[in-house]
């Protein structure tokens, strides 16, 4: 994924989002360490049937890891 957002970024300046089973926080700041958005879908669906709370933190790991942007 990574080589494929850079060859859109060469060629357009929108902004890029991926999303591929992104699932944990660790997963969001590889991502963003390359992307412009990190796509969640399935993740936070799965969450909401474990409660609002689940949700909750689901979403505040995956906003640390976009804050982290690690090196992928």
């Amino acid at each position: 994924a990574p080589e494929l957002v850079r060859r859109v970024k060469e060629v357009s300046d929108i902004p890029v989002g991926v999303g591929l089973g992104v699932r944990s926080g660790a997963q969001a700041a590889e991502i963003g360490a390359y992307a412009d958005g990190v796509i969640v879908g399935s993740a936070l669906v799965s969450a909401l049937g474990e409660g609002l709370d689940a949700v909750r933190r689901l979403t505040e790991e995956l906003a640390n890891g976009v804050r982290q942007r690690i090196s992928a």
